[in-house]
């Protein structure tokens, strides 16, 4: 078969058998052009589960902090999923863990606009800047502030 249609019918065989082609390397029949696209999107998506996982995150320590009468076991397992999450994507690369502290200030925004949505607090209620340390937000016992 093919090397492209390969990819385009069963792109799982398709990622063994360009495995397989790297040893011994088989330069001539490895398909460049579909393996470097899925490498793009594979990176893609890995920063964007980081992004995502970091924004929950930071919305339920929002809601610990500025909502603790209402703190359910259910954010406390959401808190702890994502953050068990987020660790071992950055404990398998070097380059998420920096790309982590690169993002932590930028998805704070979107966190805050979140924890407005779900908690009806006013917007002024959760400060600008974010009010927790990227260490803070990655300590198994952190939550917000509240026990």
């Amino acid at each position: 078969m093919n090397k492209k249609n390969l990819f385009e019918t069963d792109e799982h065989a398709w990622i063994f058998e360009q495995i397989n082609r790297l040893d011994p390397l088989d330069v001539e029949n490895i398909d460049t052009s579909n393996l470097k696209r899925l490498l793009e999107d594979l990176a893609k998506s890995d920063r964007s589960e980081i992004r995502s996982r970091l924004i929950v995150l930071l919305m339920h320590l929002l809601k610990f902090k500025y909502q603790p009468n209402m703190a359910t076991n259910s954010w406390r397992n959401t808190v702890l999923t994502q953050r068990r999450q987020i660790l071992e994507k950055i404990e398998e690369s070097g380059t998420l863990r920096n790309y982590l502290k690169d993002v932590f200030n930028k998805v704070y925004p979107k966190a805050r606009e979140d924890a407005v949505i779900e908690t009806g607090l006013p917007e002024k209620t959760f400060p600008k800047k974010c009010p927790f340390s990227l260490k803070q937000v990655l300590d198994p016992k952190f939550f917000g502030g509240q026990k």
